[in-house]
């Protein structure tokens, strides 16, 4: 009967350590799952604030604009509120005012078209030399000093090529009280001759 007590106990202890080992698997499996399902809040919780930080140009609030008070911009002075706040173009930089495309007569004759301005709102007086294509040999205009505040028309060319379109090399030289060359800027112009 002992043997039997004995055989019987051994059972027991095995049944029991065999539902330790199972209900300490089913722990870890728990925990593990747990674990998961935290990150996976996390990660949902960090992509909705992501989204929430480039919410499309809609949804964000638009700032509230101040309202322009005084004078109304109408077709009778536009040229005067303009002229009350020219800008000044800063030391060092020039501001172009020029056709964008000239046109010139075929043989000789003077452009209806061309023209350069020198804001008066630039630092220096300026000339500039007008080449053919971008070939600083072949000169076919120079002009005058332009003073600040002035502008060239009545362009000729020096030098009329033939008949058709060209893109020149046109430089500015900024210079100063005593017309030495300060600067210089390049630019291109399309120019057009005649048939």
């Amino acid at each position: 009967m002992s043997e039997e007590k004995d055989v019987q106990g051994q059972a027991e202890k095995e049944e029991k350590g065999g539902k330790e080992k199972t209900s300490k698997s089913n722990i870890v499996l728990i925990v593990i799952g747990v674990i998961i399902i935290l990150a996976l809040i996390v990660v949902i919780i960090l992509l909705l604030t992501r989204k929430e930080q480039v919410a499309p140009q809609a949804e964000r609030p638009q700032p509230t604009r101040a309202v322009v008070q005084g004078n109304i911009l109408t077709e009778d002075n536009i040229q005067d509120m303009f002229a009350e706040t020219e800008p000044q173009v800063v030391v060092g930089q020039y501001e172009v005012k020029m056709a964008r495309e000239w046109h010139f007569p075929r043989g000789a004759g003077i452009s209806p078209d061309a023209f350069v301005e020198n804001i008066e709102a630039n630092s220096h007086d300026v000339y500039f030399d007008l080449f053919l294509g971008e070939d600083e040999n072949h000169l076919i205009y120079s002009s005058p000093v332009i003073p600040r505040g002035a502008s060239l028309d009545s362009i000729e060319l020096s030098d009329v090529p033939e008949p058709g379109e060209y893109n020149c090399l046109m430089i500015y030289h900024l210079v100063d009280e005593e017309q030495n060359p300060v600067d210089s800027l390049r630019v291109m112009v399309p120019i057009i001759v005649g048939e």
